[in-house]
């Protein structure tokens, strides 16, 4: 599953830039009766989905204290644009085991491996005015006259092995007191060879890596009163991180000798916490908490071509250090003004550490590390619920400190400076109205802006990619058998960045709609997980354009206009899928 949260949270909301709201994936809780599932899915672009799912239920003894779930699925597709193959595989494991009647252990495992022919770079505007929006590579090796085609789509390829596993121990410690700790690895490893430049040469392809592995902890601590509940506990992580762009012949994959860039560099983050939530007025919930977030980075970077840090003078690689740290605060007020409505109001401070690529400048020589940004969001909301009817309503305000920028000081040393602020403001409403026997409407929408504060010089700009507005519709049918819903997502205007200019390339409003049909077999028989699955994606098959690269560099914001070499992203056109799921687990009684 998956909770969205859509505040600056609190405290106890540990790990990076979580102050506009956190994304958390949630693994299944395991039912008691055993299950398994099996399906097969078809659908446009040749795309096939099977996957398997078993769960052994309660197990072990004459008091069965265990429980296993496994997951498996391979997703193979052609892709919509041409020659973009796509293939993953993946698995997921969960297993549990109840120690006592206050203890829990759980163990998790995740695997997914992706292979794909996505180029580095999207299909231009003169190649789909020529051959349609569903261009992206060719199939040929050679052009009629036996030149070498760049656009040969086994000169792109993606490998991209990833892996979490966490062990995780849940305990009441008696007197009010709970343990909650997971003890976690992550393993990403994004290996890409592309080629980059026409015609092809010895050096026109890049051999690219990005990989990291991380192990880290999270520790919560909880303890309950009449007067509210005490939350202290510490998040670590450590990260060792590769990374290289080396120039390399597309037809062999040769690579040159020396890369663009080559750094390694390992990370150390630390974020204690403590927190309380005050129930003791009638009717009112405080919450008041504090964190130290602090990162240490340890940076090795390797001799290149002079793309980044050049020769070194002759030496293998330059090493530095960077230590950065934030307090940040938080607090959350909630007010119940009838049992079915309450109000709230939020603040929460957040931070971003400076990327490695501060010291991306010749030597590594870097005078001035810069502090990290750190970004203010307030937010005040309601949320009343009826019988038939729920509404939820926000306003929202984010300041945020951008990335720094750097500049040679009169000895050739970088030092940085702060870009100016962005503001984010806003309002958004969504709401459920059952309006029949298992029919029920969804609505959702948005309006804000998000725009860099005006300097002297410089009128207000929006930042890249944040739409005006949005809207949702939605409308649901369940009963016993049958699961229909048809939803429209729109997005409102946006601008694109052409450079280091803001606000240059203006993206229509778009929008998208799906539909899907379910129905499940339920008869009261062991099968009544059974279903059929039929889908419908941008149902009225638009084509939108969603984003601009602009192919020619900006000098102002009014300077843009379209040109064939710019890189464009669109909508997909309409795509079905069809299911078919055979389930097996208990009699339905």
């Amino acid at each position: 599953g998956v909770d969205f949260d859509r505040s600056p949270g609190t405290a106890s909301d540990i790990g990076p830039t979580n102050f506009g709201g956190s994304i958390h994936l949630l693994s299944p809780q395991l039912m008691a009766d055993r299950g398994f599932k099996v399906s097969e899915s078809y659908g446009s672009f040749n795309t096939q989905l099977i996957e398997g799912q078993l769960n052994t239920g309660l197990f072990g003894g004459r008091t069965p204290k265990a429980n296993l779930w496994f997951e498996g699925n391979h997703l193979s597709s052609d892709g919509y644009e041409s020659f973009n193959y796509q293939r993953r595989t993946a698995g997921a494991l969960k297993f549990t085991y109840k120690l006592s009647d206050k203890a829990v252990l759980s163990l998790f495992s995740s695997v997914v491996i992706l292979d794909s022919n996505t180029p580095n770079n999207g299909p231009t505007r003169a190649q789909i005015a020529q051959f349609g929006d569903s261009y992206l590579l060719e199939g040929n090796q050679y052009h009629a006259d036996g030149s070498l085609n760049s656009q040969w789509y086994r000169y792109y390829f993606y490998h991209i092995p990833t892996d979490f596993e966490y062990v995780g121990l849940t305990s009441e410690l008696g007197h009010g007191w709970k343990l909650d700790t997971k003890g976690y690895t992550y393993s990403y490893f994004n290996h890409q060879h592309y080629n980059n430049k026409v015609p092809l040469s010895a050096k026109s392809a890049i051999n690219k890596l990005n990989s990291y592995n991380r192990i880290g902890d999270t520790i919560t601590l909880n303890s309950a009163s009449k007067y509210g509940v005490l939350r202290t506990g510490l998040w670590y992580e450590w990260s060792d991180t590769n990374r290289y762009q080396i120039p390399s012949d597309p037809t062999t994959w040769i690579d040159q000798t020396l890369p663009n860039f080559h750094e390694k560099f390992w990370t150390n983050s630390v974020q204690p916490f403590v927190e309380y939530q005050y129930v003791a007025i009638p009717r009112l919930t405080l919450t008041a908490g504090i964190k130290d977030a602090y990162y240490n980075m340890s940076l090795k970077q390797y001799a290149d071509n002079g793309k980044v840090v050049g020769s070194l003078g002759g030496a293998p690689y330059v090493t530095n250090d960077a230590g950065y740290n934030s307090w940040l605060p938080s607090v959350e007020a909630n007010y119940r003004l009838r049992t079915n409505w309450s109000a709230y109001a939020q603040f929460g401070k957040g931070s971003v550490i400076p990327p490695s690529n501060v010291f991306d400048v010749t030597g590594a020589e870097v005078k001035g590390l810069p502090k990290p940004s750190l970004a203010s969001t307030y937010q005040i909301g309601s949320v009343v619920k009826f019988n038939r009817v729920s509404l939820d309503a926000d306003a929202f305000y984010i300041r945020f400190q951008n990335a720094y920028s750097s500049a040679p000081d009169a000895s050739g040393f970088q030092y940085y400076y702060l870009t100016p602020d962005s503001h984010t403001r806003g309002f958004e409403a969504e709401g459920n109205v059952y309006l029949a026997r298992g029919l029920s409407l969804f609505l959702n929408g948005t309006v804000g802006s998000a725009k860099y504060l005006a300097s002297a010089t410089t009128p207000d700009a929006w930042v890249a990619s944040t739409p005006h507005d949005t809207e949702s519709e939605g409308m649901t049918y369940q009963d016993r058998h049958w699961d229909v819903g048809i939803f429209n997502k729109r997005i409102g205007s946006q601008w694109n960045d052409n450079g280091g200019v803001h606000q240059a390339v203006p993206i229509d409003s778009f929008s998208i709609t799906n539909l899907f049909f379910n129905y499940t077999v339920r008869n009261g028989s062991r099968f009544d997980q059974s279903k059929v699955k039929l889908s419908f994606n941008n149902l009225f098959d638009n084509h939108n354009v969603t984003g601009v690269t602009p192919v020619k560099a900006a000098t102002s914001s009014s300077s843009f206009s379209p040109a064939g070499g710019d890189q464009l992203t669109l909508l997909p056109a309409r795509s079905v899928m069809v299911t078919f799921q055979f389930g097996l687990g208990a009699r339905d009684h």
